[in-house]
This record gives structure tokens, C-alpha cells and sequence, in this order.
């Protein structure tokens, strides 16, 4: 039961896309490691074209 949600949390984890906020760079699904966590923003990556659209986002 416990290695279920451990899989489940690492499948979800690999779902979201990390910005850059001090630049709102987008630096990717693994890309986040070189982030601050301060200066992370998430954005699931079933959300991220409507991200593009209400935000000033650099690919």
C-alpha cells in the first residue's frame, strides 16, 4: 500500500512544469533542480497552454 502511494506521488510529481519566477522562464519537468525553491512556480502540464496565454511565460 505504502510503495503505491510513493509511486502515485512520483508519477504526479513529473506532471507539473517548473518556472523560473525571477524570470518566468520555463525550465521544464526536470529542469527545477537549478531553481531556488523560493522561486519555483508550478503549473501542471495539462494547464501550462492556458499558463502561456494568462502569463508572460519565456519557453
Amino acid at each position: 500500500m505504502v510503495a503505491a502511494g510513493k509511486a502515485k506521488a512520483i508519477a504526479e510529481a513529473y506532471e507539473r512544469v517548473c518556472v523560473d519566477l525571477r524570470t518566468m522562464t520555463e525550465v521544464g519537468l526536470y529542469g527545477y533542480h537549478a531553481v531556488p525553491p523560493q522561486h519555483r512556480l508550478w503549473i501542471r502540464a495539462s494547464d501550462l497552454e492556458q499558463a502561456r496565454t494568462d502569463l508572460p511565460l519565456v519557453r
